[in-house]
């Protein structure tokens, strides 16, 4: 109503320090904004999620330093294991070089890191219902309603609390210290510099927004805290996207709020794979243009991206590097795809790679089982993955190949396939399908007595004659990922 919106915005502080406009053009400024900054959207990332699961489980681990083992990978570690030198993805045995006393923690089983983002998830809804799931750990909240007509209950008047911060909760950014900012696919630094420009604030209203805005993050993260013991950090903002960048600016367990005026610099100095949505073939093509920066892409035309990128990359990418990012928070009750991987070395006979499909079918059928008996639904579609990380390292697609090197085919099963009764047989059937895939992927030297990727999936890399008859060796690791895509969503 009239009466509680008044109640939550007595009034709208105008911004401090800025260009001296006159009514007329205070006032075209404050329309034209009106729809760009109309929202306020908070990005919770909880930190280092997988090893602060185990810490809750286990209070006396919280100091130590703690790595989450898959294989002989070391995927995640609490923040002590990073300041002695563990970091993400390392090997277990650099890590223990780095780190003798690392105690390790085995995170295999995902079940138990799904059922503490379940318990999230519910804690973030008590808040707003608009709240859209990323991975297990991540979070966006469009809290808009929230902050017009807040709940009976929730204080976000509290101006003494904040007044040291402008009213904001801390961190706000202001462009006034350097900071860093790293990818996470391959670990590449984007250095922010400081504010060069004369920051002029619109009157639109996004500037009260989202300062209630950050008073709400801070009560989200010290609900979380509170109620299951987990520390998150969060970004604020009126777009997913700029939310998202921001909340990684001040971490652990701290957050940033992002005022749209700061939003051009800011995002300048980023490196162009820091937007969402521009993964290495994309910036790849953009490097060949010698565009490696947000500030370069911005020189480039909507219609040569779009000619360079196809359509749909194209004109997003145009549109984020000016910071224009309107895709909304999408409520998904259920997931819309289940995956599950592997790594492993050296696999060279039918027999191994069909037992390694079976151990993750095994576990993607619990999980279909489940969502079975909660939703009645089951999956229509099939995929299986393959990466040859030996031959991405050697194309240059990352470091160790990690993120490169990947393969998918993917099949629709009839209807009925997935249920639940008679299992074995439906393990038997479901295996047969995968295995059909996987050999569609890979072909057998016979002579060599080896796998090889086949020729059709190098058909758009430079070195495909130099790799055409590579062999897996025991340098090389295959990830199998199958997915599951439902019919009815």
């Amino acid at each position: 109503t009239l009466v509680e919106e008044l109640r939550v915005l007595p009034s709208v502080p105008l911004p401090p320090r800025g260009k001296v406009m006159d009514k007329r053009e205070a006032g075209s400024d404050a329309h034209s904004n009106a729809k760009k900054h109309a929202r306020a959207i908070i990005h919770i990332d909880l930190d280092c999620f997988y090893a602060q699961v185990e810490m809750v489980a286990e209070p006396e681990l919280r100091d130590k330093p703690l790595g989450i083992q898959q294989k002989n990978i070391i995927v995640t570690c609490n923040y002590p294991a990073r300041a002695r030198g563990v970091g993400k993805l390392q090997r277990l045995k650099s890590a223990f070089e780095a780190c003798p006393e690392l105690v390790i923690r085995n995170g295999s089983d995902l079940k138990r890191y799904r059922e503490a983002s379940e318990k999230i998830l519910s804690q973030l809804k008590t808040f707003t219902p608009r709240v859209e799931r990323l991975g297990l750990d991540e979070f966006f909240l469009d809290v808009t309603d929230v902050l017009r007509a807040p709940p009976e209950g929730l204080d976000l008047e509290d101006e003494e609390l904040f007044g040291a911060n402008e009213g904001f909760a801390p961190h706000l950014y202001r462009g006034d210290k350097k900071l860093i900012l790293v990818e996470t696919q391959t670990g590449t630094k984007s250095h922010v510099p400081t504010r060069t420009q004369k920051v002029e604030h619109c009157r639109c209203g996004c500037w009260r927004r989202l300062q209630l805005g950050s008073r709400l993050a801070q009560k989200i993260r010290g609900r979380l805290y509170s109620v299951l013991g987990y520390t998150a950090s969060a970004g604020i903002s009126v777009s997913k996207m700029i939310a998202k960048l921001s909340g990684e600016l001040h971490k652990p367990n701290q957050q940033t709020t992002m005022l749209p005026a700061y939003v051009t610099e800011f995002l300048s100095a980023l490196r162009v794979r820091k937007l969402p949505g521009c993964g290495y073939s994309s910036a790849r093509k953009l490097k060949e243009l010698d565009i490696e920066y947000v500030h370069q892409l911005r020189q480039v035309s909507q219609k040569k991206l779009i000619y360079v990128l196809g359509d749909q990359i194209g004109a997003r990418l145009y549109r984020l590097c000016r910071g224009d990012d309107p895709s909304p928070v999408v409520l998904r009750e259920k997931e819309k795809t289940m995956s599950e991987e592997d790594s492993f070395l050296g696999s060279d006979h039918p027999a191994d790679v069909e037992s390694r499909i079976s151990r993750l079918l095994h576990d993607l059928l619990d999980r279909v089982d489940t969502r079975f008996c909660r939703h009645g639904d089951l999956p229509s579609l099939i995929r299986l993955t393959i990466r040859d990380r030996a031959a991405a390292k050697r194309k240059g697609q990352s470091s160790n190949g990690y993120f490169g090197g990947r393969s998918s085919k993917q099949v629709a099963v009839e209807v009925g396939t997935f249920h639940p009764t008679e299992s074995k047989q439906r393990e038997d059937r479901l295996i047969g399908i995968l295995m059909q895939l996987f050999f569609k992927l890979v072909r057998v030297c016979e002579e060599e007595e080896t796998w090889c990727l086949s020729q059709k999936q190098r058909n758009e890399t430079r070195e495909r004659e130099s790799v055409r008859h590579h062999q897996f060796d025991d340098d090389a690791v295959i990830d199998t990922t199958t997915a599951l895509t439902n019919a009815h969503d």
